[in-house]
């Protein structure tokens, strides 16, 4: 790798400050510790414990620092439930210290943002031949919301982006050089990307496709694309094989501690899915006698085919407009890019394309092929969980928006510079809340509710900013809406239940004090009775708390409604 200016270095310890300091405000969510204890008990024991259609992989990175750390915990054969010990209790397990955890969960998760920084400053400082034009998208990267959101975060979302991203640069490289280094790079990143999630597995026709373009007609073109990619799976498999080398199990396992206690596994749930597959005995056989490598993640894969086969790959808990009306799971996408993108870079991406139309080089199509492809996969197979699967897309944007730096004209500076600032400064405002974004189409995520209602706005990231908004108005005691996370727990906050232990609400107009309530509970599906809430709807919010966060809304009561 050439030398790295001053500037780039600048912008990412500037990266490095906003989304390393932004960890002080912000708790974790139920998934990310699922992840960092899966990846924990694999890396020190060996067995796989895992969450269906998600990898093991960045749960092993983000668990590595945790290996330098005494972890208390019981034993692990002991457990009744290990999907729930690992969503709520691994880190607040006996003299466990839950803060120290949760940062050392998430430096692998920013040192891979930090990396994905430099690959994207890379390819375009060399696709354009213009170091301005790295700096230009660096600087998108950077000071892109989610990017800094889902680098702090314990959550598949940045490792797949950052690693599919790495896996076409070097396939472009290939198709520059044609070296045997660049061959054996995409292999690599090839078989990391694979690791993180089943549903990107449309990386490979992607890189055929790439391929098949650059060799047309040509018959020896044709072959030579055959071998690579033989080569390039290859490699791939030997780092897929090598990470899952203890996995080694039946598919179908009846004793798997995922699946125990919830009956998710049983001899009568087997003989149903088998009457499906021709040879039944046959197949029930191989499915529970016959150990397979990897064998969790072709579970993971097995059920994301079954979301998407059904129908339910968008699932049911994500409303759009509240719960006024629902959006199609096949269009939700392109709802989610419109609200959740700045416009600045709307902007500056349209300017891009202009250009690039004037200028028309074939290498571009490294960077509109995989952005295109991998957008229309979520119109086939709909989307659910967020703006988030579709991280990966947005690092070709950036990329391709370091076209505008080619083009040193006196007006392209009157686009650039206001652009830019406005850019940067929605960054800053919206810290630390980064994941939490939604652009100037809507208000802003105050008024991201009337949109959409799920885990973009929704991550119960704010119990630690909740605690600290407490402290500073003296208030002892709240109403909480929530068996969320047990976060009340973690933060010692002093509160009573919404609800009783029969989940019956009974809190009411009547009640003088602060309630606290999670956005998808007040407005969106999540809540249980739609009339639950109804008094409590038509109070004002304390307008204070929107800048301790936006998934939850605080209410004082004075007076019966």
């Amino acid at each position: 790798m050439k030398k790295i200016t001053w500037s780039v270095i600048g912008i990412l310890t500037i990266f490095l400050i906003l989304t390393t300091s932004s960890l002080y405000f912000q708790n974790y969510w139920s998934a990310e510790t699922e992840h960092s204890c899966a990846g924990y008990i694999y890396l020190t024991t060996g067995d796989m414990i895992n969450v269906a259609t998600h990898g093991i992989f960045t749960g092993m990175l983000s668990s590595i620092p945790l290996l330098f750390i005494d972890i208390d915990h019981p034993s692990w054969n002991t457990i009744p439930n290990i999907k729930k010990y690992c969503q709520f209790e691994f880190i607040t397990y006996g003299d466990n210290n839950p803060e120290l955890m949760l940062v050392l969960t998430k430096i692998p998760m920013i040192l891979i943002g930090l990396l994905g920084g430099i690959y994207v400053w890379k390819w375009s400082k060399e696709l354009f031949n213009n170091n301005a034009s790295g700096i230009l998208s660096l600087t998108l990267y950077c000071f892109f919301p989610l990017v800094m959101g889902y680098s702090k975060s314990t959550s598949l979302d940045i490792t797949t982006a950052v690693f599919f991203f790495i896996t076409v640069y070097y396939f472009w490289k290939y198709y520059q050089t044609y070296e045997i280094k660049h061959i054996l790079l995409t292999g690599l990143f090839l078989g990391l990307t694979v690791l993180t999630k089943p549903n990107v597995l449309i990386i490979f026709p992607l890189l055929i496709f790439i391929g098949l373009i650059y060799a047309g007609y040509d018959k020896f073109k044709l072959k030579k694309l055959f071998w690579l990619m033989i080569k390039i799976c290859a490699i791939a498999g030997v780092i897929f094989l090598a990470v899952y080398s203890f996995d080694w199990n039946p598919l179908y396992d009846y004793n798997d501690p995922l699946y125990a206690g919830g009956g998710a596994r049983s001899e009568e749930r087997l003989n149903e899915m088998v009457k499906e597959f021709p040879l039944p005995t046959v197949t029930k056989f191989v499915l529970t006698k016959i150990p397979v490598p990897a064998s969790h993640y072709w579970q993971g894969f097995y059920a994301l085919f079954s979301y998407i086969s059904t129908g339910n790959a968008g699932g049911t808990s994500e409303y759009f407009k509240g719960y006024d009306g629902d959006v199609s799971n096949t269009t939700k996408w392109m709802w989610s890019i419109v609200l959740k993108t700045p416009i600045a870079l709307f902007i500056l991406f349209g300017v891009s394309l202009i250009l690039m139309a004037i200028k028309r080089n074939k290498d571009y199509l490294f960077l509109f092929i995989p952005l295109i492809l991998y957008l229309a996969q979520f119109t086939i197979v709909g989307m659910v969980g967020g703006v988030r699967l579709l991280l990966p897309a947005y690092f070709f944007v950036f990329v391709l928006c370091g076209v505008i730096m080619t083009k040193r004209k006196w007006y392209m500076g009157l686009i650039l510079g206001p652009c830019l600032i406005w850019y940067i400064w929605v960054a800053l405002t919206i810290y630390p809340s980064f994941n939490q974004y939604y652009n100037e189409f809507i208000g802003g995520p105050e008024n991201a509710p009337k949109y959409f209602i799920n885990a973009d706005i929704d991550a119960k990231e704010d119990f630690k900013m909740l605690k600290l908004w407490m402290d500073k108005n003296n208030i002892n005691h709240i109403y909480l809406n929530s068996s969320i996370y047990s976060m009340h727990r973690i933060y010692n906050i002093n509160h009573t239940p919404f609800y009783d232990e029969n989940r019956t609400a009974i809190m009411n107009g009547t009640m003088n004090g602060y309630f606290v309530i999670s956005i998808s509970s007040l407005y969106g599906e999540s809540y249980l009775n739609k009339d639950d809430f109804t008094w409590l709807r038509e109070l004002e919010p304390i307008p204070e708390m929107q800048s301790y966060g936006y998934s939850l809304r605080v209410f004082e009561n004075e007076k019966e409604i």
